[in-house]
């Protein structure tokens, strides 16, 4: 079986770079998990757009960086089993889904 490709971003009050990255993960053959770390309704768009790419696990109200990626590898167990290779990026575009490649290559190695 082969191993997916997973990339979880946790994400709180994302700017215009969460988008274009989860274009550019799933183009890359990416799963991608975006969690809503209590972000607000000011951000409802930005989320439900990121649907059509990713999902996406919410709550409210922030819990913090480390609280988002525990819930997110938490959801990946759950839908992906134990021992899934996953690279985690920042929603703010500082990655790429060239740098997300190369990781996971790495560890999936």
């Amino acid at each position: 079986m082969t191993t997916p490709k997973l990339a979880l971003i946790p994400a709180y009050e994302p700017g215009d770079a969460l988008l274009p990255l989860l274009r550019e993960l799933s183009a890359a053959g990416f799963a991608c998990v975006v969690v809503d770390d209590g972000s607000g309704p000011a951000y409802d768009r930005v989320f439900s757009d990121a649907r059509e790419y990713a999902a996406v696990v919410s709550y409210v109200p922030n819990r913090g960086k480390g609280f988002a990626l525990k819930k997110g590898f938490s959801y990946i167990e759950d839908h992906y089993g134990p021992g899934a290779v996953v690279v985690t990026l920042d929603s703010d575009g500082q990655h790429s889904a060239a740098d997300a490649g190369r990781v996971w290559q790495e560890a999936a190695d």
